[in-house]
Protein backbone atom coordinates (compact mmCIF):
# COMPACT_ATOMS: atom_id res chain seq x y z
CA UNK A 1 0.00 0.00 0.00
CA UNK A 2 3.06 2.31 0.70
CA UNK A 3 3.86 2.70 -3.18
CA UNK A 4 0.03 3.15 -4.24
CA UNK A 5 0.35 5.84 -1.56
CA UNK A 6 3.13 7.40 -2.60
CA UNK A 7 2.14 7.43 -6.66
CA UNK A 8 -1.69 8.51 -5.60
CA UNK A 9 -0.10 11.61 -4.03
CA UNK A 10 2.60 12.56 -6.25
CA UNK A 11 -0.69 12.36 -8.54
CA UNK A 12 -2.28 14.92 -6.30
CA UNK A 13 0.53 17.05 -6.47
CA UNK A 14 1.39 17.10 -10.07
CA UNK A 15 -2.76 17.91 -11.03
CA UNK A 16 -2.26 21.61 -9.63
CA UNK A 17 0.94 21.96 -10.27
CA UNK A 18 2.36 20.54 -14.10
CA UNK A 19 -1.64 21.20 -14.65
CA UNK A 20 -2.07 24.01 -14.14
CA UNK A 21 1.12 24.45 -16.54
CA UNK A 22 0.13 22.30 -19.22
CA UNK A 23 -3.90 21.36 -18.97
CA UNK A 24 -3.46 18.54 -21.36
CA UNK A 25 -2.19 16.58 -18.82
CA UNK A 26 -5.00 16.04 -16.61
CA UNK A 27 -5.67 13.13 -19.35
CA UNK A 28 -2.10 11.28 -18.38
CA UNK A 29 -2.98 11.96 -14.56
CA UNK A 30 -6.29 10.78 -14.57
CA UNK A 31 -4.98 7.28 -15.75
CA UNK A 32 -2.60 7.06 -13.26
CA UNK A 33 -5.09 7.72 -10.56
CA UNK A 34 -7.40 5.26 -12.17
CA UNK A 35 -4.54 2.24 -12.06
CA UNK A 36 -3.70 3.55 -8.45
CA UNK A 37 -6.90 3.33 -7.25
CA UNK A 38 -7.43 0.08 -9.05
CA UNK A 39 -4.28 -1.54 -7.48
CA UNK A 40 -5.71 -0.25 -4.04
CA UNK A 41 -8.82 -1.86 -4.57
CA UNK A 42 -6.92 -5.11 -5.49
CA UNK A 43 -4.59 -4.70 -2.41
CA UNK A 44 -7.10 -4.46 -0.58
CA UNK A 45 -9.40 -7.00 -1.50
CA UNK A 46 -12.41 -4.58 -2.35
CA UNK A 47 -14.64 -5.89 -4.99
CA UNK A 48 -16.23 -3.60 -7.58
CA UNK A 49 -19.12 -5.29 -7.82
CA UNK A 50 -21.42 -4.27 -10.90
CA UNK A 51 -24.68 -4.16 -9.23
CA UNK A 52 -23.12 -1.15 -7.30
CA UNK A 53 -22.72 1.02 -10.10
CA UNK A 54 -24.29 4.47 -10.70
CA UNK A 55 -26.62 3.15 -13.66
CA UNK A 56 -28.66 5.80 -14.20
CA UNK A 57 -25.50 7.97 -15.60
CA UNK A 58 -24.02 4.38 -17.25
CA UNK A 59 -27.26 4.33 -18.68
CA UNK A 60 -27.17 7.77 -19.84
CA UNK A 61 -23.95 7.47 -21.35
CA UNK A 62 -24.93 4.24 -23.33
CA UNK A 63 -27.33 5.66 -24.81
CA UNK A 64 -25.73 8.72 -26.42
CA UNK A 65 -23.05 6.78 -27.79
CA UNK A 66 -25.99 4.61 -29.59
CA UNK A 67 -27.43 7.39 -30.56
CA UNK A 68 -23.84 8.90 -32.13
CA UNK A 69 -23.89 5.75 -33.62
CA UNK A 70 -26.93 5.32 -35.14
CA UNK A 71 -28.07 8.85 -36.19
CA UNK A 72 -24.72 9.92 -38.28
CA UNK A 73 -25.91 11.95 -40.87
CA UNK A 74 -25.25 10.50 -44.32
CA UNK A 75 -23.70 14.37 -45.12
CA UNK A 76 -20.91 14.36 -43.10
CA UNK A 77 -18.05 12.43 -42.70
CA UNK A 78 -19.22 9.09 -41.76
CA UNK A 79 -15.63 7.82 -40.82
CA UNK A 80 -14.97 10.82 -38.59
CA UNK A 81 -18.18 10.81 -37.12
CA UNK A 82 -17.87 7.20 -35.79
CA UNK A 83 -14.04 7.57 -34.99
CA UNK A 84 -15.87 10.71 -32.67
CA UNK A 85 -18.86 8.73 -31.50
CA UNK A 86 -16.67 5.92 -30.17
CA UNK A 87 -13.67 8.46 -28.64
CA UNK A 88 -16.59 10.11 -26.49
CA UNK A 89 -17.73 6.63 -25.77
CA UNK A 90 -14.35 5.62 -24.27
CA UNK A 91 -13.69 9.23 -22.64
CA UNK A 92 -17.31 8.93 -20.64
CA UNK A 93 -16.70 4.99 -19.62
CA UNK A 94 -12.86 5.80 -18.56
CA UNK A 95 -14.45 9.07 -16.57
CA UNK A 96 -17.17 6.81 -14.94
CA UNK A 97 -15.05 4.06 -14.05
CA UNK A 98 -12.41 6.90 -12.47
CA UNK A 99 -15.41 7.32 -10.00
CA UNK A 100 -17.20 3.87 -8.83
CA UNK A 101 -13.41 3.38 -7.70
CA UNK A 102 -13.63 6.30 -6.21
CA UNK A 103 -16.48 5.45 -4.39
CA UNK A 104 -14.88 1.70 -3.47
CA UNK A 105 -11.40 2.14 -3.10
CA UNK A 106 -9.85 1.89 0.48
CA UNK A 107 -8.34 5.55 -0.12
CA UNK A 108 -8.30 6.21 3.64
CA UNK A 109 -5.84 3.24 4.36
CA UNK A 110 -3.54 5.65 1.40
CA UNK A 111 -4.10 9.00 2.75
CA UNK A 112 -5.89 11.32 5.45
CA UNK A 113 -7.76 13.81 4.17
CA UNK A 114 -6.31 16.72 5.49
CA UNK A 115 -3.18 14.66 3.82
CA UNK A 116 -4.41 15.07 0.62
CA UNK A 117 -5.63 18.17 1.08
CA UNK A 118 -2.03 19.64 2.12
CA UNK A 119 -0.97 17.72 -1.13
CA UNK A 120 -3.23 19.64 -3.42
CA UNK A 121 -2.13 22.97 -1.56
CA UNK A 122 1.49 22.07 -2.35
CA UNK A 123 0.95 21.29 -5.74
CA UNK A 124 -0.74 24.51 -6.69
CA UNK A 125 1.66 26.69 -5.01
CA UNK A 126 4.23 24.79 -6.94
CA UNK A 127 2.34 25.35 -10.83
CA UNK A 128 1.70 29.03 -9.47
CA UNK A 129 5.46 29.81 -9.03
CA UNK A 130 6.36 28.11 -12.38
CA UNK A 131 3.83 30.37 -13.87
CA UNK A 132 4.90 33.31 -12.07
CA UNK A 133 9.14 32.70 -13.05
CA UNK A 134 7.90 31.46 -16.28
CA UNK A 135 6.10 35.44 -17.32
CA UNK A 136 9.03 36.72 -15.59
CA UNK A 137 11.52 35.49 -17.46
CA UNK A 138 9.95 35.41 -21.03
CA UNK A 139 8.65 31.73 -21.08
CA UNK A 140 11.70 29.99 -21.16
CA UNK A 141 9.17 26.88 -20.19
CA UNK A 142 7.10 27.62 -23.30
CA UNK A 143 10.02 27.97 -25.64
CA UNK A 144 11.47 24.26 -24.44
CA UNK A 145 8.48 22.42 -25.38
CA UNK A 146 7.73 24.77 -28.17
CA UNK A 147 5.01 26.41 -27.01
CA UNK A 148 3.25 29.94 -28.07
CA UNK A 149 4.99 32.44 -25.51
CA UNK A 150 2.10 33.95 -23.63
CA UNK A 151 0.27 33.86 -20.69
CA UNK A 152 -2.83 32.80 -21.87
CA UNK A 153 -1.07 28.98 -23.30
CA UNK A 154 -1.59 28.67 -19.41
CA UNK A 155 -5.83 29.10 -19.87
CA UNK A 156 -6.99 25.71 -19.96
CA UNK A 157 -4.48 24.88 -16.79
CA UNK A 158 -5.95 27.71 -14.72
CA UNK A 159 -9.73 26.63 -15.61
CA UNK A 160 -8.96 22.96 -14.68
CA UNK A 161 -6.97 23.57 -11.62
CA UNK A 162 -9.94 26.26 -10.73
CA UNK A 163 -12.23 23.32 -10.82
CA UNK A 164 -10.30 20.99 -9.11
CA UNK A 165 -9.65 23.95 -6.19
CA UNK A 166 -13.54 24.42 -5.42
CA UNK A 167 -13.69 20.84 -3.44
CA UNK A 168 -10.00 21.60 -1.40
CA UNK A 169 -12.18 24.83 -0.09
CA UNK A 170 -14.78 23.18 0.66
CA UNK A 171 -13.15 20.25 2.90
CA UNK A 172 -10.64 22.97 4.44
CA UNK A 173 -13.13 25.64 5.42
CA UNK A 174 -15.39 22.64 7.06
CA UNK A 175 -12.43 21.00 8.91
CA UNK A 176 -11.12 24.46 9.48
CA UNK A 177 -7.65 24.35 8.16
CA UNK A 178 -7.35 27.84 7.45
CA UNK A 179 -3.99 28.37 6.62
CA UNK A 180 -4.27 25.59 3.73
CA UNK A 181 -7.49 27.88 2.71
CA UNK A 182 -5.83 31.06 2.61
CA UNK A 183 -2.90 29.72 0.59
CA UNK A 184 -5.13 28.18 -2.11
CA UNK A 185 -7.39 31.19 -2.13
CA UNK A 186 -4.15 33.72 -2.41
CA UNK A 187 -2.17 31.18 -5.19
CA UNK A 188 -5.64 30.49 -7.89
CA UNK A 189 -5.84 34.64 -7.32
CA UNK A 190 -2.50 34.94 -8.64
CA UNK A 191 -2.91 32.35 -11.51
CA UNK A 192 -6.45 34.43 -12.47
CA UNK A 193 -4.19 37.78 -12.19
CA UNK A 194 -0.99 37.25 -13.74
CA UNK A 195 -2.50 34.18 -16.36
CA UNK A 196 -4.61 36.69 -18.61
CA UNK A 197 -7.75 34.12 -18.22
CA UNK A 198 -10.66 36.53 -18.57
CA UNK A 199 -13.27 33.02 -18.97
CA UNK A 200 -11.50 31.83 -15.66
CA UNK A 201 -12.27 35.31 -13.79
CA UNK A 202 -15.70 35.62 -15.14
CA UNK A 203 -16.37 31.51 -14.00
CA UNK A 204 -15.04 32.89 -10.73
CA UNK A 205 -17.83 35.13 -10.14
CA UNK A 206 -20.56 33.68 -11.08
CA UNK A 207 -18.85 30.73 -9.00
CA UNK A 208 -18.29 32.80 -6.26
CA UNK A 209 -21.85 34.45 -6.23
CA UNK A 210 -23.63 30.73 -6.65
CA UNK A 211 -21.80 29.39 -3.36
CA UNK A 212 -22.83 32.72 -1.08
CA UNK A 213 -26.66 32.53 -2.10
CA UNK A 214 -26.29 28.66 -1.94
CA UNK A 215 -25.05 28.79 2.07
CA UNK A 216 -28.39 30.29 2.89
CA UNK A 217 -30.60 29.41 0.25
CA UNK A 218 -29.82 26.09 -1.53
CA UNK A 219 -32.91 24.99 -2.48
CA UNK A 220 -33.31 28.45 -4.50
CA UNK A 221 -30.65 27.59 -5.67
CA UNK A 222 -31.42 24.39 -6.97
CA UNK A 223 -34.82 25.49 -8.43
CA UNK A 224 -33.08 28.35 -10.18
CA UNK A 225 -30.06 26.28 -11.75
CA UNK A 226 -32.57 23.38 -12.99
CA UNK A 227 -34.92 26.11 -14.88
CA UNK A 228 -32.40 28.29 -15.99
CA UNK A 229 -30.32 24.79 -17.68
CA UNK A 230 -33.80 23.39 -19.31
CA UNK A 231 -34.33 26.57 -20.35
CA UNK A 232 -31.32 27.72 -22.04
CA UNK A 233 -29.96 24.27 -23.56
CA UNK A 234 -33.75 23.95 -25.72
CA UNK A 235 -33.92 27.61 -26.70
CA UNK A 236 -30.09 27.76 -27.23
CA UNK A 237 -29.84 27.88 -30.88
CA UNK A 238 -32.25 30.68 -31.35
CA UNK A 239 -30.83 32.79 -28.46
CA UNK A 240 -27.15 32.11 -29.45
CA UNK A 241 -28.08 33.42 -33.37
CA UNK A 242 -30.19 36.44 -31.91
CA UNK A 243 -27.51 37.55 -29.50
CA UNK A 244 -24.58 37.13 -32.13
CA UNK A 245 -26.40 38.98 -35.00
CA UNK A 246 -25.99 41.90 -33.00
CA UNK A 247 -22.23 41.53 -32.17
CA UNK A 248 -21.00 44.73 -34.42
CA UNK A 249 -22.74 46.36 -30.78
CA UNK A 250 -19.59 44.64 -29.08
CA UNK A 251 -16.90 46.47 -31.17
CA UNK A 252 -14.42 48.41 -28.74
CA UNK A 253 -16.15 46.57 -25.95
CA UNK A 254 -15.39 42.96 -26.56
CA UNK A 255 -12.29 42.25 -27.34
CA UNK A 256 -11.04 40.10 -31.37
CA UNK A 257 -11.32 37.19 -29.56
CA UNK A 258 -14.64 36.89 -28.08
CA UNK A 259 -16.24 38.93 -31.56
CA UNK A 260 -14.62 35.88 -32.95
CA UNK A 261 -16.12 33.62 -30.61
CA UNK A 262 -19.43 35.52 -31.89
CA UNK A 263 -18.77 35.03 -35.45
CA UNK A 264 -17.92 31.13 -35.02
CA UNK A 265 -21.52 30.44 -32.65
CA UNK A 266 -23.61 32.84 -35.46
CA UNK A 267 -22.93 30.24 -38.33
CA UNK A 268 -22.89 26.94 -36.15
CA UNK A 269 -25.94 28.30 -34.54
CA UNK A 270 -27.39 28.36 -38.56
CA UNK A 271 -26.02 24.86 -39.07
CA UNK A 272 -28.54 23.39 -36.71
CA UNK A 273 -31.63 24.53 -38.48
CA UNK A 274 -30.15 21.87 -41.31
CA UNK A 275 -30.21 18.94 -38.72
CA UNK A 276 -32.18 20.01 -35.77
CA UNK A 277 -33.20 16.12 -35.02
CA UNK A 278 -29.97 14.39 -35.65
CA UNK A 279 -27.44 16.29 -36.17
CA UNK A 280 -24.55 16.54 -38.42
CA UNK A 281 -22.27 13.45 -36.54
CA UNK A 282 -20.27 14.37 -33.62
CA UNK A 283 -17.18 15.73 -34.63
CA UNK A 284 -18.26 17.01 -37.78
CA UNK A 285 -18.42 20.39 -36.65
CA UNK A 286 -15.39 21.32 -38.18
CA UNK A 287 -16.24 19.97 -41.28
CA UNK A 288 -18.95 22.47 -42.00
CA UNK A 289 -18.01 25.19 -44.19
CA UNK A 290 -19.46 28.77 -43.81
CA UNK A 291 -21.65 30.31 -46.88
CA UNK A 292 -20.49 33.30 -49.15
CA UNK A 293 -22.81 35.35 -47.33
CA UNK A 294 -21.78 34.64 -44.27
CA UNK A 295 -18.34 35.07 -45.00
CA UNK A 296 -18.86 38.39 -45.97
CA UNK A 297 -20.46 39.56 -42.59
CA UNK A 298 -17.76 38.11 -40.54
CA UNK A 299 -14.11 39.68 -39.43
CA UNK A 300 -12.85 36.99 -38.42
CA UNK A 301 -14.04 33.77 -39.62
CA UNK A 302 -12.76 32.47 -42.60
CA UNK A 303 -14.30 29.69 -45.63
CA UNK A 304 -12.74 27.13 -43.73
CA UNK A 305 -14.54 25.42 -40.86
CA UNK A 306 -13.37 25.34 -37.44
CA UNK A 307 -14.72 23.77 -33.75
CA UNK A 308 -17.76 25.57 -31.82
CA UNK A 309 -15.98 26.90 -29.17
CA UNK A 310 -18.87 26.12 -27.33
CA UNK A 311 -20.02 23.00 -26.31
CA UNK A 312 -24.02 23.03 -25.64
CA UNK A 313 -23.75 24.59 -29.56
CA UNK A 314 -21.48 21.08 -30.50
CA UNK A 315 -24.21 19.42 -28.87
CA UNK A 316 -26.91 21.16 -31.53
CA UNK A 317 -24.52 20.91 -34.05
CA UNK A 318 -23.33 17.33 -33.97
CA UNK A 319 -26.00 15.56 -32.13
CA UNK A 320 -28.98 16.89 -32.78
CA UNK A 321 -32.27 17.63 -30.13
CA UNK A 322 -31.49 14.18 -28.64
CA UNK A 323 -28.04 14.49 -28.27
CA UNK A 324 -28.81 17.74 -26.21
CA UNK A 325 -31.57 16.57 -23.96
CA UNK A 326 -29.37 13.64 -22.91
CA UNK A 327 -27.03 15.93 -21.36
CA UNK A 328 -30.10 18.05 -19.91
CA UNK A 329 -31.26 15.04 -18.06
CA UNK A 330 -27.35 14.24 -16.72
CA UNK A 331 -27.39 17.89 -15.43
CA UNK A 332 -30.40 17.94 -13.93
CA UNK A 333 -29.63 14.43 -12.42
CA UNK A 334 -26.33 16.03 -10.99
CA UNK A 335 -28.55 19.54 -9.58
CA UNK A 336 -30.62 17.20 -7.76
CA UNK A 337 -27.64 14.72 -6.24
CA UNK A 338 -26.11 18.47 -4.96
CA UNK A 339 -29.08 19.10 -3.66
CA UNK A 340 -28.51 15.89 -1.46
CA UNK A 341 -25.09 16.97 -0.37
CA UNK A 342 -23.45 17.24 2.67
CA UNK A 343 -24.71 21.16 3.65
CA UNK A 344 -20.66 21.58 4.41
CA UNK A 345 -19.83 20.86 0.67
CA UNK A 346 -23.11 21.86 -1.28
CA UNK A 347 -22.54 25.59 -1.40
CA UNK A 348 -19.12 24.87 -3.28
CA UNK A 349 -20.46 21.81 -5.25
CA UNK A 350 -23.49 24.04 -6.96
CA UNK A 351 -20.42 26.39 -7.46
CA UNK A 352 -18.39 23.98 -9.14
CA UNK A 353 -21.11 23.41 -11.65
CA UNK A 354 -21.68 26.64 -12.44
CA UNK A 355 -17.88 27.22 -13.20
CA UNK A 356 -18.12 23.98 -15.92
CA UNK A 357 -21.09 25.25 -17.36
CA UNK A 358 -19.60 29.05 -17.79
CA UNK A 359 -16.33 27.40 -18.67
CA UNK A 360 -18.21 24.56 -21.68
CA UNK A 361 -20.19 27.53 -22.92
CA UNK A 362 -16.65 29.03 -24.78
CA UNK A 363 -13.98 26.59 -24.47
CA UNK A 364 -13.24 22.78 -25.50
CA UNK A 365 -14.91 19.96 -27.41
CA UNK A 366 -17.34 17.34 -25.96
CA UNK A 367 -14.33 15.00 -26.99
CA UNK A 368 -11.50 16.92 -24.77
CA UNK A 369 -10.68 14.10 -22.78
CA UNK A 370 -8.17 16.42 -20.44
CA UNK A 371 -11.79 18.18 -19.64
CA UNK A 372 -13.65 14.78 -18.79
CA UNK A 373 -10.62 14.25 -16.68
CA UNK A 374 -10.95 17.27 -14.91
CA UNK A 375 -14.70 16.82 -13.86
CA UNK A 376 -14.46 13.29 -13.24
CA UNK A 377 -11.04 14.68 -10.66
CA UNK A 378 -13.12 17.15 -9.08
CA UNK A 379 -15.95 14.51 -8.34
CA UNK A 380 -13.80 12.34 -7.29
CA UNK A 381 -12.31 14.59 -4.64
CA UNK A 382 -15.98 15.91 -3.42
CA UNK A 383 -16.79 11.78 -2.99
CA UNK A 384 -13.20 11.02 -0.93
CA UNK A 385 -13.21 14.52 0.71
CA UNK A 386 -17.06 14.06 1.90
CA UNK A 387 -16.21 10.54 2.93
CA UNK A 388 -13.44 10.98 4.94
CA UNK A 389 -14.31 14.27 6.31
CA UNK A 390 -17.76 13.00 7.34
CA UNK A 391 -19.58 16.73 6.07
CA UNK A 392 -23.14 15.73 7.60
CA UNK A 393 -21.70 15.29 11.44
CA UNK A 394 -19.26 18.25 11.46
CA UNK A 395 -20.30 21.61 11.74
CA UNK A 396 -20.28 23.74 8.98
CA UNK A 397 -17.75 26.32 8.84
CA UNK A 398 -17.47 28.79 5.52
CA UNK A 399 -14.86 31.08 4.96
CA UNK A 400 -17.42 33.61 4.16
CA UNK A 401 -19.20 33.19 7.75
CA UNK A 402 -19.16 32.31 11.08
CA UNK A 403 -22.68 31.11 11.05
CA UNK A 404 -22.63 27.42 12.23
CA UNK A 405 -25.31 24.61 11.21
Amino acid sequence: MKIISLIIGIVMVALPSFGLVAGPVFAALGAVLFLGLAAAMVVGRTPLRVSHFDWPVWLLVLAFGLWTSLTICSQCNLQLALEHSIQASLIFIGALLLLELARRAPIERLLTGEQLLRLVTIGLVIGVTILLVDLAMGFPLRKLFAMDNHPTQYNRGIAYVSLMILPALAFASQRGRWLDLAILVIAISLALVFGSNTTAVVAWVLAIATAVIAFYHPRLVRIALQSLVAVFFITAPWLIQAITSLRSRFDGIVKGSGIHRLEIWNYMAARIHDHPWRGWGLGTARELQVTEAERLNYLYVGSGGIYPHNQLLQLWVETGIVGVLLFLIFIQLVIWRIGKMAEAYRPFAFATLVMALSTALVNYEITTDSWWDCLAITSLLYIVWQRMGDGLARPVRFIFSNRSE
